[in-house]
């Protein structure tokens, strides 16, 4: 397709709009969410100085949930073994509302945990927390 035809939907969506559900649970102690898709790509050169095509590889998602340390601890008490590392096959879904009611809807698959660090520092209020994921597919605009 291509993108001069495409009509492009200038409605921003807000955080106040966002809803975040992991395997059908909303989080509401979640204060970010970052998720993406890389493709690996290459020149491809033959006679000459100029590359003759783009060579494309392996695909992977990666992604990142912020968290209130309450939010944190309620994952972690449905763990197997009480530990997010433990956790298999998780979904994740991500909802965004413009004013207008447009609902852009995101799917990621296949969702694990990386890594879990808790840190918190004097003067403080709170406790916030990343958690970097990686997942199996991105479904956009489901």
């Amino acid at each position: 397709m291509s993108l001069s035809r495409v009509q492009f939907n200038t409605q921003q969506y807000s955080w106040s709009d966002t809803e975040i559900l992991v395997n059908g649970t909303v989080l509401t102690g979640v204060q970010g969410v970052m998720y993406g898709s890389t493709q690996d790509k290459e020149l491809i050169y033959g006679k000459g100085a100029y590359p003759l095509t783009i060579g494309r590889g392996n695909k992977s998602f990666k992604g990142e949930l912020t968290v209130l340390q309450s939010e944190l601890e309620r994952i972690i008490s449905g763990a197997p073994s009480g530990d997010i590392l433990d956790y298999r096959n998780l979904s994740v879904v991500v909802s965004y509302a413009s004013e207008g009611g447009s609902l852009v809807t995101d799917a990621l698959i296949g969702v694990e945990f990386v890594d879990v660090e808790k840190a918190i520092r004097q003067a403080d209020t709170k406790m916030v927390v990343n958690l970097p994921i990686i997942f199996l597919n991105v479904n956009y605009n489901i």
